[in-house]
Protein backbone atom coordinates (compact mmCIF):
# COMPACT_ATOMS: atom_id res chain seq x y z
CA UNK A 1 0.00 0.00 0.00
CA UNK A 2 2.31 2.36 0.73
CA UNK A 3 4.27 1.67 -2.66
CA UNK A 4 1.34 2.77 -4.49
CA UNK A 5 1.20 6.00 -2.66
CA UNK A 6 4.51 6.56 -3.07
CA UNK A 7 3.81 6.20 -6.89
CA UNK A 8 0.74 8.25 -6.64
CA UNK A 9 2.53 10.60 -4.70
CA UNK A 10 5.30 10.99 -7.73
CA UNK A 11 2.74 11.50 -10.30
CA UNK A 12 0.97 14.06 -8.49
CA UNK A 13 4.26 15.71 -8.15
CA UNK A 14 5.04 15.31 -12.11
CA UNK A 15 1.59 16.51 -12.88
CA UNK A 16 2.23 19.48 -10.94
CA UNK A 17 5.70 20.34 -11.92
CA UNK A 18 4.48 20.23 -15.85
CA UNK A 19 1.83 22.92 -15.01
CA UNK A 20 3.75 24.88 -13.81
CA UNK A 21 6.45 24.66 -16.65
CA UNK A 22 3.40 25.13 -18.82
CA UNK A 23 1.55 28.17 -16.96
CA UNK A 24 5.38 29.57 -17.19
CA UNK A 25 6.20 29.16 -20.88
CA UNK A 26 2.63 30.47 -21.74
CA UNK A 27 3.30 33.52 -19.63
CA UNK A 28 6.36 33.97 -21.70
CA UNK A 29 4.34 33.88 -25.08
CA UNK A 30 1.26 36.42 -24.01
CA UNK A 31 1.28 39.82 -24.72
CA UNK A 32 -0.59 43.84 -23.62
CA UNK A 33 -1.17 46.59 -25.04
CA UNK A 34 1.39 49.73 -24.37
CA UNK A 35 1.57 52.70 -25.36
CA UNK A 36 4.73 53.91 -27.02
CA UNK A 37 5.86 57.55 -28.96
CA UNK A 38 5.25 56.78 -32.18
CA UNK A 39 7.97 59.94 -33.37
CA UNK A 40 10.43 62.23 -31.43
CA UNK A 41 8.15 64.15 -29.43
CA UNK A 42 9.59 66.97 -27.40
CA UNK A 43 9.17 68.04 -24.07
CA UNK A 44 6.14 70.61 -23.41
CA UNK A 45 3.86 68.99 -25.77
CA UNK A 46 0.22 68.10 -25.97
CA UNK A 47 0.23 64.19 -26.83
CA UNK A 48 -1.91 63.90 -29.82
CA UNK A 49 -2.98 61.44 -32.15
CA UNK A 50 0.05 60.93 -34.32
CA UNK A 51 2.69 61.09 -31.10
CA UNK A 52 1.47 58.00 -29.94
CA UNK A 53 0.88 54.23 -30.97
CA UNK A 54 -0.15 51.07 -29.18
CA UNK A 55 2.11 48.14 -29.54
CA UNK A 56 2.11 44.80 -27.65
CA UNK A 57 4.85 43.57 -25.29
CA UNK A 58 5.37 40.97 -22.71
CA UNK A 59 4.11 41.51 -19.63
CA UNK A 60 8.18 41.79 -18.11
CA UNK A 61 8.63 44.49 -20.32
CA UNK A 62 6.30 46.74 -19.73
CA UNK A 63 7.22 49.48 -17.38
CA UNK A 64 4.89 50.12 -14.22
CA UNK A 65 4.10 53.14 -14.49
CA UNK A 66 3.53 52.81 -18.58
CA UNK A 67 0.34 54.05 -20.14
CA UNK A 68 -1.54 50.86 -21.22
CA UNK A 69 -4.35 53.17 -23.71
CA UNK A 70 -4.26 55.72 -26.11
CA UNK A 71 -7.49 57.11 -24.72
CA UNK A 72 -5.20 57.39 -21.22
CA UNK A 73 -2.14 59.09 -22.86
CA UNK A 74 -4.10 61.32 -25.38
CA UNK A 75 -3.55 65.25 -23.91
CA UNK A 76 -1.14 64.47 -21.66
CA UNK A 77 1.59 67.04 -21.56
CA UNK A 78 5.69 65.68 -21.98
CA UNK A 79 7.79 66.79 -19.72
CA UNK A 80 10.71 65.15 -20.89
CA UNK A 81 11.69 64.34 -24.69
CA UNK A 82 10.88 61.08 -25.84
CA UNK A 83 12.34 59.25 -28.51
CA UNK A 84 10.03 56.81 -31.10
CA UNK A 85 9.28 53.38 -29.87
CA UNK A 86 9.54 54.94 -25.98
CA UNK A 87 7.22 53.53 -23.40
CA UNK A 88 5.16 56.78 -22.43
CA UNK A 89 5.04 56.65 -18.70
CA UNK A 90 3.04 58.95 -16.14
CA UNK A 91 6.23 59.84 -14.65
CA UNK A 92 7.43 61.96 -17.93
CA UNK A 93 4.10 62.83 -19.02
CA UNK A 94 0.75 65.20 -16.80
CA UNK A 95 -2.30 65.85 -17.11
CA UNK A 96 -3.76 68.92 -19.19
CA UNK A 97 -4.58 70.40 -15.97
CA UNK A 98 -1.46 70.73 -14.41
CA UNK A 99 0.59 71.37 -17.26
CA UNK A 100 0.06 75.48 -16.97
CA UNK A 101 -0.87 77.67 -20.10
CA UNK A 102 0.98 77.92 -23.18
CA UNK A 103 1.83 74.17 -22.66
CA UNK A 104 0.58 72.96 -26.13
CA UNK A 105 2.18 76.07 -27.84
CA UNK A 106 3.81 74.80 -31.09
CA UNK A 107 7.61 75.36 -30.87
CA UNK A 108 7.37 78.77 -32.45
CA UNK A 109 5.18 80.22 -30.43
CA UNK A 110 5.93 82.16 -26.77
CA UNK A 111 3.64 83.22 -24.30
CA UNK A 112 3.65 86.39 -23.27
CA UNK A 113 2.04 88.75 -20.65
CA UNK A 114 0.36 92.29 -21.46
CA UNK A 115 -0.16 94.49 -18.97
CA UNK A 116 -3.66 95.85 -20.28
CA UNK A 117 -6.18 97.03 -18.19
CA UNK A 118 -9.12 95.72 -18.61
CA UNK A 119 -11.02 98.76 -20.13
CA UNK A 120 -8.54 97.98 -22.90
CA UNK A 121 -9.28 94.64 -23.70
CA UNK A 122 -13.19 94.49 -24.34
CA UNK A 123 -13.82 95.25 -20.94
CA UNK A 124 -13.57 91.46 -19.60
CA UNK A 125 -14.89 89.94 -22.73
CA UNK A 126 -11.63 87.73 -23.58
CA UNK A 127 -11.39 84.39 -22.56
CA UNK A 128 -8.96 81.51 -23.24
CA UNK A 129 -9.01 81.07 -27.33
CA UNK A 130 -10.47 84.20 -28.07
CA UNK A 131 -8.53 85.93 -31.30
CA UNK A 132 -7.66 89.87 -30.62
CA UNK A 133 -5.49 92.67 -32.80
CA UNK A 134 -3.14 94.61 -31.09
CA UNK A 135 -3.34 98.07 -31.45
CA UNK A 136 -0.76 100.43 -30.66
CA UNK A 137 -1.03 103.90 -29.82
CA UNK A 138 2.21 105.86 -29.52
CA UNK A 139 2.27 108.46 -26.80
CA UNK A 140 6.65 109.46 -27.45
CA UNK A 141 7.02 113.20 -27.98
CA UNK A 142 9.59 112.70 -30.68
CA UNK A 143 7.59 110.14 -32.63
CA UNK A 144 4.49 111.63 -34.87
CA UNK A 145 1.26 110.73 -33.60
CA UNK A 146 -0.34 107.06 -34.31
CA UNK A 147 -2.80 104.79 -33.84
CA UNK A 148 -2.27 101.82 -35.72
CA UNK A 149 -2.56 97.56 -36.06
CA UNK A 150 0.64 96.15 -34.93
CA UNK A 151 -0.43 92.72 -34.92
CA UNK A 152 -3.59 90.98 -35.88
CA UNK A 153 -5.25 87.90 -34.74
CA UNK A 154 -3.35 87.02 -31.83
CA UNK A 155 -4.17 83.99 -29.45
CA UNK A 156 -5.46 84.55 -25.82
CA UNK A 157 -4.23 81.82 -23.65
CA UNK A 158 -5.57 83.28 -20.73
CA UNK A 159 -5.82 86.25 -18.17
CA UNK A 160 -3.73 86.46 -15.29
CA UNK A 161 -4.84 88.41 -11.60
CA UNK A 162 -2.47 90.17 -9.43
CA UNK A 163 -1.31 87.21 -7.65
CA UNK A 164 -0.15 85.31 -10.88
CA UNK A 165 -2.81 83.32 -11.38
CA UNK A 166 -5.92 82.89 -13.76
CA UNK A 167 -7.94 85.47 -13.48
CA UNK A 168 -11.34 85.01 -12.08
CA UNK A 169 -14.07 87.77 -12.78
CA UNK A 170 -15.15 89.41 -9.93
CA UNK A 171 -12.26 88.32 -7.57
CA UNK A 172 -9.22 90.24 -7.28
CA UNK A 173 -7.95 92.81 -10.10
CA UNK A 174 -6.74 91.52 -13.60
CA UNK A 175 -3.07 91.98 -14.06
CA UNK A 176 -2.78 90.96 -18.32
CA UNK A 177 -3.73 88.98 -20.82
CA UNK A 178 -1.57 86.10 -21.92
CA UNK A 179 -1.22 85.75 -25.78
CA UNK A 180 0.41 83.65 -27.81
CA UNK A 181 3.15 85.19 -29.99
CA UNK A 182 6.49 84.26 -32.03
CA UNK A 183 9.80 85.67 -30.86
CA UNK A 184 10.15 88.52 -33.21
CA UNK A 185 6.10 89.30 -32.29
CA UNK A 186 6.98 89.37 -28.47
CA UNK A 187 10.37 92.52 -29.62
CA UNK A 188 7.82 94.42 -31.33
CA UNK A 189 5.01 94.32 -28.45
CA UNK A 190 7.89 94.66 -25.81
CA UNK A 191 9.10 97.71 -27.88
CA UNK A 192 5.57 98.89 -27.85
CA UNK A 193 4.86 98.79 -24.48
CA UNK A 194 7.87 100.79 -23.54
CA UNK A 195 7.01 104.19 -25.94
CA UNK A 196 2.97 103.26 -25.85
CA UNK A 197 -0.53 102.38 -24.83
CA UNK A 198 -1.75 98.48 -26.51
CA UNK A 199 -5.61 97.95 -26.91
CA UNK A 200 -6.71 94.52 -27.92
CA UNK A 201 -9.66 94.42 -30.27
CA UNK A 202 -11.96 91.23 -29.96
CA UNK A 203 -11.74 89.17 -33.44
CA UNK A 204 -14.48 86.81 -34.87
CA UNK A 205 -13.11 83.24 -35.06
CA UNK A 206 -12.39 83.37 -38.63
CA UNK A 207 -11.30 86.85 -38.59
CA UNK A 208 -10.18 88.75 -41.85
CA UNK A 209 -7.12 90.45 -41.66
CA UNK A 210 -7.40 93.99 -42.90
CA UNK A 211 -4.28 96.35 -44.36
CA UNK A 212 -4.80 99.54 -42.50
CA UNK A 213 -2.57 102.98 -42.51
CA UNK A 214 -2.95 103.70 -39.11
CA UNK A 215 -4.68 106.99 -37.52
CA UNK A 216 -3.22 110.20 -36.78
CA UNK A 217 -4.54 113.90 -36.88
CA UNK A 218 -4.79 114.15 -40.72
CA UNK A 219 -7.20 110.85 -40.84
CA UNK A 220 -8.85 111.07 -37.48
CA UNK A 221 -12.43 112.90 -38.98
CA UNK A 222 -12.22 110.10 -42.13
CA UNK A 223 -15.40 108.44 -42.48
CA UNK A 224 -15.58 106.12 -44.66
CA UNK A 225 -16.23 102.86 -42.84
CA UNK A 226 -16.50 98.82 -44.15
CA UNK A 227 -20.09 96.66 -44.05
CA UNK A 228 -22.04 96.82 -40.83
CA UNK A 229 -22.93 94.27 -38.69
CA UNK A 230 -24.67 91.20 -40.39
CA UNK A 231 -23.22 92.16 -43.80
CA UNK A 232 -20.73 90.58 -45.95
CA UNK A 233 -17.55 92.70 -47.13
CA UNK A 234 -19.01 92.87 -50.79
CA UNK A 235 -22.03 94.70 -48.83
CA UNK A 236 -24.81 91.37 -48.78
CA UNK A 237 -26.02 90.75 -45.57
CA UNK A 238 -25.02 87.42 -43.96
CA UNK A 239 -26.78 84.71 -44.61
Amino acid sequence: MAGRWRVVGSIVLALAAAATVYFYLEGLGRRYPVVVAAAAVPAGKVLAPGDLRVVMLPGDAIHPQAVRSLQDGLGRVTSADLVPGEQVLQSRTRPPDQAGPGADLPPHLRAMLLPVPVERWAGGALRPGSLVDVVFVSDDPEQPDLARVLIPAVRVLGVRDERGLPWAQGKNLPLGVLVAVTAEEAERLAFALEHGSLYLVLCPFEPVVVATSGANWDNLFFTARGPSLGESPSGEGSR
